[in-house]
This record gives C-alpha cells, structure tokens and sequence, in this order.
C-alpha cells in the first residue's frame, strides 16, 4: 500500500517520541502493520491513539480509510486523522488535503486542501511539498505565484525526483531585458560561467525582489562562401568522408555554441546564498562554406543544380537554429533556475559555481543535443538518394 510506505518511515523517525508500555505497543502495532497483520496492528495500535499519540492515530486513520482489518470507514478514518492533524502530524494534514482535492465531501475544495498541504508542507512532508508547489503553479486554491512554487517544489525536489522534473519543466513569465541590466553587463570569457559577490547587506531568505533575470539567445549566421576552387576529388577528401568519395558538391559549416551563466551570490553566516541573474547563448556558425566543383563551368545548368543543393543544406541549417532557440529560452525560464526572487542556499562561493554549471547543463545539454540530432537527420534527407536523382534530373551530359 502506498500510505503503508509512508507511514512506516514516518514512523522510523518519530517512535522516539512514545515511551514505556504505550512505546511497546506502538512498536508491536507498526511490526504487525508491516507484515500486513491489520487485526494484530489495530489491537496495538487503538490504545495508544486513544491516548493522543499522533503517529498511531495517522496508522489507524490509514486502517479506517482503506478498510485494513476492519470494514471501511471514511467517517472514522477523517476523525482520525483531524485529531493527529491538530497537533501537527504532517501526514494526516497530507491526506485532509487529498481528500479535499478528490471531493471526498462533495465538491472538490482546493482552498482547504491548500491549507492542509502547507501545513504538512511547513512539517516537512515531502508530498505535500510537491502537490502546494503544484497548486502554486497551476492557482488552485490559491494565487498563482511562481515564487512560491519554486520555493516548495525546490524544497521537495531534494527527496522527490517527480518534483524536480515539475522544478525543470515548468516555465516563469519573463519581461523582456533591461537595457544596462546586470547579466548584459557582466563580462565573462566565452562558454565560462561566473558568479559575482553582492556587497550589499541583505537576507537571503527574504529574496531580492529587484534583481534582473535576463535570457539572450542570439543567432548569428553569416552569409556563404562561395568555393568553385576545388575538383571532385579534392572535395571528397574535405568532405571527411575518405579518399575514395568524389563530392560533386559541398557544404562545409562551422557551429559554436556558447553558454554563459551570469549570477551573483552573498555570504550569510555559514552559508553562501545565491541566484541566478541571466543566461547569454549564441548559436553561432563561424563561417559556412559552399563549394561546387571546378569540373562544372560557372554558369553551366550542373553548377546551378549543384548550388541550388548545396544552398538547400544551408536553408536547413539556419532553419535548425531558428527552431531551437525558441526551446532553449524556455528552458531557461525553468523554474529549477534560482533567481533574485527566490534565491539558493549552499556551503559554498565554490558550491555555488557547481551548481550554477550542474543547473545548465541540466537544462540546456539535451536540447543542445536534440538540436545536433535534429540538424544530422534533416541534412540527411537533403542527401538522399531521392534527392539526388532529382538534381541530376535537371541536367544533361552529367
């Protein structure tokens, strides 16, 4: 059972707590939980909730609520876990706040719910984290804020890899940058990421509402170079392809991507608090080279065919970057990013250079990767048989 789960390692931490006879009887009634003996386990376990242990009145809510070695009770079970709730158990304000979302009274009630997952939530319950991020994010039951969503699922995501993925895949609304902004004026060395120290006295904790988060991706793709110094052989040989290729035709591109991370961080007693405050890639061709073999005269029907080719695989090309950009600036909208509203906490000015480094390539090196992925198959259709015979069909005397 999936609450079973739960309980038991709530239990591991918390046994600490009951002392003496009722100690003994907690302890048996968790055993016998564990093994599935329910009759056993709610014998134990009834006494010691009757005297206000919260952990053995959340086991026999569970018991009540999914009809564990006694008929099915909800009514009971909700007794149950009020009374656990009131003093603070996280688990049973959890499950309150389920069975306000699942409607267990009739409607669905978020407003509720909410609050019973920010107090198992505050309590440390890690689901709970998860599901208020959630409502954040979505405005259920309470305003959408994407601050606090951040801050909740940031929290879980530690213990709750469903919370860090919600953490990556969810996007913040954006303002356009700033001109002057902090991460346009940082200077860095391209491809470095860099992590500047705040001088100005402030709390971590209460954020920097103020600070800039700015995205460039920029694109920069020159115009070809037109080659026609090279015969058929020669080409293949550039080609990479070996020896033995005879290229007809070439397109030679020059692709550098760079990423440059811009943050700033804070020293706060024995931590070191820091943030995020922009991202600048350039997706950027150095140079693209076309050639068209010096067999085929200037002019000539085969040198246009060959051109019109080749210039197809530069029209992917660029088509490829003009596609990508766009995912990549979402990715970096996520909201695993931390930013000057809802800044991290590490050990480190060195922790936080790791983390800046881990954050984007998390985000960033699949898409890279899908975009390499994407720009070897589409260039490949280009170079299909098919193709092919299309472009000698142009002309004659090949």
């Amino acid at each position: 059972m999936r609450f079973g789960l739960i309980v038991t390692v709530l239990a591991l931490s918390l046994l600490a707590a009951t002392t003496g006879p009722l100690r003994a009887g907690l302890d048996e009634g968790v055993a016998a939980y564990d093994r599935e003996d329910y009759l056993t386990a709610l014998q134990e376990l009834l006494p010691v909730a009757r005297n206000g242990d919260t952990l053995a009145q959340s086991y026999v809510g569970v018991m009540f609520h999914f009809g564990l070695g006694i008929k099915p009770d909800l009514e009971q079970a909700v007794e149950w876990y009020a009374k656990a709730a009131n003093k603070g158990e996280s688990l049973s304000q959890r499950i309150l706040g389920d069975l306000h979302v699942e409607g267990a009274w009739g409607s669905p009630d978020y407003v509720t719910a909410a609050k019973w997952y920010e107090l198992a939530a505050e309590g440390g319950d890690v689901e709970a984290q998860r599901k208020l991020g959630a409502m954040y994010l979505e405005g259920r039951g309470v305003p959408r804020d994407h601050n606090r969503a951040a801050r909740w699922l940031r929290q879980a995501s530690v213990h709750d890899s469903e919370a860090r993925k919600m953490l990556r895949e969810s996007v913040r609304p954006l303002r356009s940058p700033s001109r002057g902004s902090s991460a346009r004026r940082a200077k860095g060395r391209g491809g470095r990421y860099e992590v500047a120290l705040l001088r100005a006295p402030s709390s971590c904790e209460g954020g920097f509402p103020n600070a800039p988060y700015d995205i460039n991706v920029k694109i920069i793709f020159p115009k070809p170079r037109i080659d026609h110094r090279h015969s058929i052989a020669q080409l293949g040989r550039i080609s990479g392809l070996g020896h033995n290729v005879r290229a007809l035709g070439l397109m030679k591109p020059d692709l550098v991507i760079e990423t440059r991370p811009h943050a700033q961080g804070l020293p706060m007693a024995d931590k070191f608090c820091f943030w995020i405050t922009g991202f600048d890639v350039s997706l950027r061709y150095r140079r693209v080279d076309v050639f068209v073999a010096r067999e085929y005269p200037l002019g000539s029907c085969q040198y246009k065919a060959i051109l019109e080719h080749e210039e197809e695989h530069v029209r992917v090309s660029r088509q490829n970057l003009e596609e990508f950009a766009p995912r990549i600036r979402r990715a970096l909208s996520s909201l695993l990013i931390p930013t000057g509203q809802q800044p991290a906490k590490v050990v480190s000015a060195a922790a936080a250079r790791r983390n800046v480094k881990g954050i984007s390539d998390e985000l960033l090196q699949p898409i890279y990767k899908q975009m390499m992925a994407a720009l070897v198959q589409a260039q490949k259709e280009v170079d299909s048989p098919e193709e092919y015979a299309r472009v000698q069909r142009k002309c004659k005397n090949w």
